[in-house]
């Protein structure tokens, strides 16, 4: 519990610099620079954040073996774990030089002239990748807390440099780069010193002899993962910026940045109850599924939650932040992403059967996604619809939540679409009173009428933990009054298929 406790202060340190990250930079960029330069930031972070798929997806695989290597030495698993690090670093090396000859390349054909601060975001990218991908395995070695800290210490210092730069000297997108890669650089070192004792992880270690054509084979499975997040955070503002006008890119940005909220929240809890889950499934699989659950059930809660105060605010706040914006765009962007959201417990799955090794189911349900997310896209452009591309964004989070219930046992699936399905409809019939809104509650913008919407907003996720906590708290109770009696609880339907293991890089 203390390391818990330790592991969540951190994480939430780190969200609410993130967000203050979005609320305050965001307004800043758009009163010193304007709507189209800003607008453009956003479309170069885009591209330069392909920089995070630098390692082909190579984070996910090899959590068997360097478990193996640090639990029992085996020294074939710390082959095969050294050449999964090697090649992670070569591929960095040679993605980030062919991302920034190809960009500097396009500068020069389109404009005649190379804007250098647009690299150094690739290069900023690039190494915040690194700092990722390493802490991820750092994780499965049960240092999250040491991991988190350094990223915390890397935002909070990026967070106050941006601000104080834009604030005090009105400061250019080429300053902003810089700091932004200033810090990237600071952490990665600062990782790398904090880590140093951890052989196996060392950023100028050998290892490239043990490169086989198993490490190669394995990227098919794990390339998915990071190709996905690039798709979901940014394909949408490509498209947004070739079909709609700058205020409508800056709009989606700054939702998707109070969304974001809810995906990172997640993202951190799914991280710390998978790697619970694969060390307790073995000798307790009861208490195992129950931490899947109750990381579900969090995940769930947190998006009701930011879903439905997003919805109940009707862009009220947006107006204020961006000073400019329309009711009805920020309701439908809302809307889109509130899909995402409700139904974001699934990334705890996917958290799940990642650690266990099982790349190939996690490839196949993120690869029909990236399908989807594409044709999503070019239909849009064909089209040149908003509506029907914001339809199509939640049709393919809905999708991707289905294909991951498909693959967990019947009693947490049930669990799961139970509540996903709740946050859904309690969202969908928050989202008509407002779009209705006969009292004119959720457009005035008086204080009693901002404190109703607040309540209002919050309702879904209390609703759900008020059916939900109290089931929660009674299995827990019967669990332990069994564990003491000495009788089984567990059930094979309530939890993802076990294979602990199976290995996470496919033999030759």
């Amino acid at each position: 519990m203390k390391r818990f406790l330790g592991f969540f202060s951190l994480t939430s340190a780190t969200q609410l610099c993130l967000l203050a990250n979005q609320l305050l930079l965001l307004p800043l960029q758009l009163r010193i620079w304007g709507q189209e330069t800003t607008a453009h930031w956003f479309v170069v972070l885009a591209i330069a954040n392909l920089a995070s798929v630098a390692d082909l997806g190579l984070r996910n695989a090899a959590h068997v073996p360097l478990l193996a290597t640090r639990q029992s030495l085996d020294a074939e698993a710390g082959r095969a774990f050294r050449g999964v690090w090697a090649l992670t670093r070569l591929f960095f090396l040679c993605v980030t030089m062919i991302l920034i000859a190809a960009h500097v390349a396009m500068q020069l054909a389109a404009r005649g002239s190379v804007s250098w601060w647009e690299p150094l975001l690739i290069l900023t990218l690039a190494l915040d990748t690194l700092l990722i991908v390493r802490g991820i395995w750092l994780d499965s070695l049960g240092h999250f807390n040491k991991v988190e800290a350094v990223f915390l210490a890397m935002v909070t210092s990026r967070v106050f440099l941006s601000i104080a730069a834009l604030t005090a000297f009105e400061s250019s997108p080429e300053l902003l780069a810089c700091i932004y890669l200033c810090t990237g650089v600071g952490a990665v070192a600062g990782q790398a010193y904090l880590f140093r004792e951890v052989r196996l992880l060392r950023l100028f270690s050998r290892g490239f002899g043990d490169i086989g054509w198993s490490t190669f084979a394995t990227i098919p499975l794990v390339a998915s993962e990071p190709a996905l997040n690039w798709l979901r955070l940014n394909l949408p503002v490509l498209v947004l910026a070739g079909i709609a006008d700058p205020l409508f890119v800056t709009s989606y940005v700054a939702l998707r940045a109070i969304f974001g909220i809810a995906r990172q929240v997640t993202s951190q809890s799914a991280r710390y109850a998978s790697i619970i889950y694969v060390r307790r499934v073995e000798f307790d699989p009861a208490g195992a599924g129950q931490t899947a659950r109750l990381a579900i059930l969090a995940a769930t809660l947190v998006g009701a939650a930011t879903a439905g105060l997003a919805i109940a605010d009707h862009g009220r706040m947006l107006r204020l932040w961006l000073l400019d914006t329309n009711p009805a765009v920020a309701s439908n962007i809302t809307a889109s992403l509130a899909v995402a959201v409700a139904a974001i417990g699934y990334q705890v799955i996917n958290a799940i059967l990642t650690r266990e090794g099982k790349l190939k189911g996690v490839a196949k349900r993120n690869y029909i996604y990236i399908v989807a997310s594409l044709a999503a896209a070019g239909g849009a452009l064909l089209l040149r619809s908003i509506t029907i591309y914001l339809v199509l964004l939640a049709l393919q989070e809905a999708l991707i939540a289905l294909l991951y219930a498909r693959g967990i046992g019947r009693e947490l699936q049930r669990f799961f679409g139970a509540y996903c399905l709740a946050a859904m409809l309690l969202l969908t019939l928050l989202w008509l009173a407002v779009a209705l809104d006969p009292l004119g509650t959720f457009s005035s913008s008086a204080l009693s009428a901002i404190t109703t919407s607040i309540a209002l907003g919050l309702f879904p996720a209390m609703a759900i933990a008020a059916g939900a906590l109290p089931l929660e708290l009674l299995r827990s109770r019967r669990r332990q009054e069994q564990a003491r009696v000495g009788r089984p609880e567990a059930k094979a339907s309530d939890l993802p298929p076990t294979g602990a293991a199976s290995a996470a890089l496919p033999t030759a």
